[in-house]
């Protein structure tokens, strides 16, 4: 029987929630509200690592806050939660699940713990946990942690609401495993491949994925056990290189956010350092920018993409065909994107809500995708309840999805 495609929508923090103010609090709006926008897909952090300990036992709630504080507010994604505080993370991957069966609608399970989890996660001695865990053992821990997660959701009689789950988000793009020469990734494929055995033994009724960023994935890199490839296609995001690469000090503030504001936020609350520098600079860029540049702003942005039009297509068909060819490895494997195409970095930079342009793109990507064969599109990265397209975008939205559903 020919599985239903997936129209995937991205609220990444979804599972994280500490006051009434967050924004995915209830989890039956949510839901509902993905069904009337046409998705029938939600992938999100699964909250491995924060519900159980390593042996399996349930955890007490856990410990969050916004990555950056009050000087990140202003990026996508980051105000979502309600503030520091506590979260019972099993109720709330419970609860969603229960509201996204009765909607009609899929999970998608993922750790983003060793890229982005970490960084909300106000619990040093955790983080010192698995940060000192040896390098190879790992996979096999975060599966196992998984595990834990699927037996609660079996135990709830809700593992039918699992579309697919994936060990770590991005492996490819891990610190721990970029750079390290082919002889040692070779070795964490073989641990990765083991992993995922043990979870398709343990949970033969569950499809199990890796998660790629592209380009830059090889064929050989890919466990060929899994029954899907979870590729993210970035090929829009240097769009906004048009801000991000220029000096925008003429749109600053009177006031602009200072570098060492952001750097120091983290240390000063006895928090690990965020690995990825360009998110203190997309932090220091965006918290500078004054809103009523907007006008500017947005033609700067649009006049970028429609002067790299071409470009950005023949970077689209470039991905599509390696990954095609990197299928060949596993040719019963379902294939999906479940990020892209663009990160925009202000909540009150509205240029993507309101550009013609960049919406045919999104509709061409996606065209692009079905007629690849592939089983899941997302629309774009920063998609859900906490983004301003989810409102502004409605129509748009359940437009798209219904267009890559039908045959």
């Amino acid at each position: 029987m020919k599985k239903e495609r997936l129209t995937i929508a991205f609220p990444i923090w979804g599972i994280f929630d500490t006051s009434a103010s967050g924004a995915y609090h209830d989890p039956e709006k949510m839901m509902a509200e993905h069904a009337e926008r046409g998705f029938n897909c939600v992938r999100l952090e699964d909250g491995a690592g924060l519900m159980h300990d390593l042996s399996g036992a349930r955890r007490g709630p856990a410990k969050l806050g916004s990555p950056f504080g009050e000087v990140g507010f202003v990026l996508r994604q980051q105000d979502v939660i309600g503030g520091d505080g506590y979260c019972d993370v099993r109720a709330r991957l419970l609860a969603l699940a229960r509201a996204a069966k009765k909607n009609g609608i899929k999970l998608i399970l993922s750790s983003w713990y060793y890229l982005h989890t970490y960084w909300w996660t106000r619990e040093p001695e955790l983080n010192q946990l698995y940060f000192s865990m040896p390098p190879h053992e790992r996979f096999m821990a975060f599966a196992k942690l998984l595990d834990y997660i699927l037996v609660e959701l079996e135990e709830a009689g809700l593992a039918d609401v699992v579309a697919f789950a994936e060990i770590l988000n991005e492996t490819n793009g891990l610190s721990f495993y970029s750079g390290q020469s082919r002889e040692e990734k070779e070795l964490f494929v073989r641990d990765h491949t083991e992993a995922i055995a043990f979870l398709k033994e343990r949970h033969p009724e569950i499809d199990f994925a890796y998660d790629c960023f592209m380009p830059g994935t090889e064929g050989w890199e890919v466990p060929t056990n899994i029954q899907v490839l979870n590729f993210h296609n970035y090929y829009l995001w240097a769009v906004y290189d048009a801000l991000e690469k220029h000096d925008m000090s003429a749109y600053y503030k009177e006031t602009p956010v200072k570098r060492a504001d952001v750097e120091n936020y983290r240390p000063s609350r006895g928090l690990l350092m965020v690995g990825s520098e360009d998110w203190y600079d997309r932090c220091t860029l965006y918290g500078s920018l004054d809103p009523k540049y907007l006008p500017e702003l947005s033609s700067l942005l649009e006049n970028n993409l429609a002067a790299n039009v071409d470009l950005f297509k023949s970077r689209l068909a470039s991905v599509i065909g390696k990954v095609k060819e990197m299928s060949r490895r596993f040719p019963e494997a379902d294939i999906v994107s479940g990020e892209g195409m663009t990160y925009c970095g202000a909540r009150w930079l509205t240029w993507e809500e309101n550009s013609d342009l960049y919406w045919e793109m999104v509709k061409y990507t996606m065209d692009s995708y079905k007629e690849a064969g592939f089983r899941g599109s997302v629309i774009k990265t920063c998609l859900g309840p906490e983004d301003p397209s989810w409102n502004m975008c409605k129509d748009r939205i359940r437009a798209l999805n219904e267009r890559f559903l039908k045959d």
